[in-house]
């Protein structure tokens, strides 16, 4: 997604995007997808990788609240549904 893009639907100046890289813990293999994805995100603004199978909801809760973009990138859903 273009920078200019997420502005106008943000309509900030400062991108404040929380990664969620859970979903993709169950994967395998090559993930340079979630990678790519990462760098695309820093591309635009600031990054903040949330998993939150890993933090408690007490931590991971508040910087989810902080962001004005929440990018969560592909792998088994169920994993991330329950």
């Amino acid at each position: 997604m273009k920078r200019s893009l997420i502005l106008r639907l943000v309509e900030e100046k400062k991108i404040r995007i929380v990664f969620r890289p859970t979903a993709a813990n169950t994967q395998s293999g090559d993930m340079h997808w979630l990678i790519k994805d990462y760098n695309d995100c820093r591309k635009i603004g600031t990054v903040d990788i949330v998993d939150i199978s890993a933090i408690p909801n007490n931590i991971w809760l508040p910087r989810i609240n902080q962001a004005n973009v929440i990018v969560v990138v592909g792998g088994k859903k169920s994993h991330l549904l329950k």
